[in-house]
């Protein structure tokens, strides 16, 4: 999701080429991520013809080219996991902290945020959510910012959260089901 929206913010591309944007960034995302990479006929599977490899292929080097090959996008979830573990967070914590983080991805006002950032108020307004403790200066020197940079991010995301979308509930639904 981030890799398609970084490169949306530096090109325009037409709604009829969406489903190939987000099919080539999701490719480039595995072979970045994944051990074993899935194959590109993978992905013509999931277009159901709308494209070629040939398509998939251009669009690969057009976003890598745009992008300058930097593909290395921090993302907030892994600076959730390790501020959590800093504050000694358990897995319910954890697990608000990652859903306030995961509303954001519909945003596109947190694109612009550090992801660093934005871990860190995710994860400090859970923390105000359950009434479990206060921003320590642990957790100041782990994510090296102080209480009142996150407070203004801490209020857009709590008015995220409270406004919930109707038709875009699929966040909510992911982490409304009890794990068993």
């Amino acid at each position: 999701v981030r890799l398609m929206d970084h490169y949306l913010t530096k090109c325009q591309c037409k709604t009829e080429n969406l489903q190939l944007l987000a099919a080539t960034t999701f490719l480039i995302a595995a072979k970045f991520v994944e051990h074993c990479a899935p194959l590109v006929e993978e992905f013509l599977f999931i277009c159901r013809g709308i494209c070629s490899q040939k398509h998939i292929l251009v669009m690969e080097r057009r976003i890598l080219s745009m992008l300058g090959f930097d593909i290395n996008i921090p993302e907030p979830y892994s600076f959730i996991r390790r501020y959590a573990k800093c504050a000694r967070s358990d897995l319910l914590m954890l697990t608000l902290a990652r859903y306030i983080c995961e509303m954001t991805l519909q945003e596109y006002e947190f694109l612009q945020k550090r992801s660093s950032k934005l871990a860190a108020a995710c994860l400090f307004l859970a923390m105000k959510m359950a009434c479990s403790g206060d921003w320590t200066q642990t957790l100041v020197h782990h994510t090296g910012y102080e209480e009142e940079y996150l407070l203004p991010i801490m209020e857009k995301l709590s008015s995220l959260i409270s406004k919930q979308n109707g038709k875009l509930k699929a966040v909510y639904t992911k982490y409304s089901r009890r794990q068993i």
